[in-house]
């Protein structure tokens, strides 16, 4: 396959993606939008730390879908119908277990979870509680989606899983906003966003019996041997994930602790993060079967690097955009979105968020890819540099500080991170860059200088 021919196959694949992407952008900033306006600030920050929870239990799919889709592109490239078999079969013995033990999780967070915020009311403690366990169980449950999704962006045929998606998200903001036009509570709330979170489930069965029956009607016996290789890849990919949960999980709990009267704006202020790096990871996601699917053919690995330096451009230059219209239009853009009582403090937080997450995700293109040629344990050591040093410095920094000491401390992350894969791992990717040098020079050096002076001109 030509690189014009992958480009073109990337290309149809971002557009399906960017509309998946787009759909989820928009959930999050009207969701938010529709909640903040009919909840107080008590109520609100509250259920912003009740929907955390979500982020934790995403955890429990311990990048199935991820794992799926590298391993049916790779046969798909091969066209290996049985060995793709094996892979759905074995996706489905694991998806299980995971759901298991995500529903054991949802327990303990029920019990433990609200005890970390002392300043939430002992009259609101019973329903964040129940929000806990309702979201839990939903969130749990939607993880057999992970293989269907998994399958089919494999087969680089994202709209299918996409479209899904999209049905669910509309559904939920209807149902949400005809809760809060009556009314309803935070209970409420969180029954209908679970009710509609598992609309997913009969969705993706309907899409995979039209679209991938001669997959699962032959599935054969489970191939033991299979489970294991995808168990060691998922576990692989669970030490990056639980990493990243110090950077993208944990800055909650340690604001809501330190800083409560802030937790409202915070979670905004990562809500419109969410958004940003949910755009980017759907534009990028194809990296992962298009680098998979060449790399399983010796002939078309030479286009790695080139592939790399590509879409590292691209992300770069959508990042730094990005970040240029918010520092010169955010506050009218926030307006727009939020009731005015918020625009001031979620701006101000988030002029220093921006830069931390536009810098550690310069090299989403490289993890994907890394990803996509079973290279990612080389990573391991910056992802757990990256969450240590973010929560090490969050955690010194929020006693005093409150929540912009947390943001200080995931932008000194951000740095550790970036930097300790120049040392720990540029070097060591002959496939994707011919050295440290190479990696520096045309993935690092320009766009974090752009970064840093934009950071000085507007914080200097």
């Amino acid at each position: 396959m030509a690189i014009s021919s992958i480009r073109n196959l990337f290309i149809k694949n971002a557009v399906a993606n960017v509309l998946g992407g787009a759909g989820t952008a928009l959930f999050n900033l009207l969701l938010p939008a529709l909640v903040v306006r009919h909840l107080g600030k008590l109520e609100f920050s509250v259920w912003s730390l009740a929907l955390q929870v979500l982020i934790y239990l995403q955890l429990f799919g311990f990048g199935l879908q991820t794992a799926m889709t590298k391993y049916i592109a790779h046969g798909n490239e091969l066209q290996d119908k049985g060995d793709q078999r094996k892979t759905i079969k074995a996706g489905l013995v694991l998806v299980s277990s995971f759901t298991a033990m995500a529903l054991v999780a949802v327990g303990l967070l029920a019990l433990f979870y609200p005890l970390f915020f002392n300043d939430v009311p002992a009259e609101l403690m019973g329903e964040f509680r129940l929000c806990i366990v309702i979201l839990g169980i939903s969130a749990s449950l939607q993880l057999f989606a992970l293989v269907p999704s998994g399958v089919f962006l494999g087969l680089q045929k994202n709209i299918i899983p996409v479209s899904g998606l999209l049905f669910v998200r509309i559904s939920s903001l209807i149902g949400i906003w005809l809760v809060l036009s009556n009314g309803g509570s935070l209970v409420n709330l969180s029954i209908v966003l679970a009710g509609c979170g598992l609309m997913i489930l009969p969705i993706s069965y309907f899409y995979t019996k039209r679209w991938a029956g001669p997959f699962i009607s032959h599935l054969g016996p489970i191939d033991w041997a299979r489970c294991r290789e995808l168990f060691r890849y998922c576990a692989s990919l669970a030490i990056w994930s639980v990493a990243m949960l110090f950077v993208n999980g944990i800055d909650l709990v340690i604001a809501g602790h330190y800083d409560f009267d802030k937790v409202a704006s915070y979670s905004l202020a990562i809500t419109a993060i969410a958004i940003l790096v949910g755009v980017t990871q759907a534009v990028l996601s194809p990296l992962v079967a298009i680098g998979s699917a060449s790399y399983a053919n010796i002939d078309k690995r030479a286009q790695l690097p080139k592939l790399l330096t590509l879409s590292s451009a691209g992300c770069a230059a959508f990042l730094i955009v990005t970040l240029v219209i918010f520092l010169f239009l955010g506050k009218p853009l926030l307006a727009l979105w939020l009731d005015a009582s918020y625009v001031d403090g979620v701006y101000e937080l988030l002029a220093v968020m921006l830069f931390a997450h536009a810098l550690r995700n310069l090299l989403m293109p490289f993890s994907l890819l890394l990803v996509s040629i079973s290279e990612h344990k080389k990573a391991f050591m910056p992802a757990i540099i990256e969450g240590a040093f973010n929560l090490t410095f969050s955690l010194i920094l929020a006693p005093k500080f409150g929540v912009i000491g947390v943001i200080y401390g995931t932008l000194i992350g951000s740095i550790a991170g970036v930097l300790s894969v120049v040392i720990f791992v540029a070097g060591k990717t002959p496939a994707l860059s011919v050295s440290r040098a190479y990696f520096f020079n045309r993935i690092i050096f320009v766009p974090v200088i752009v970064l840093a002076a934009l950071f000085w001109i507007f914080h200097g």
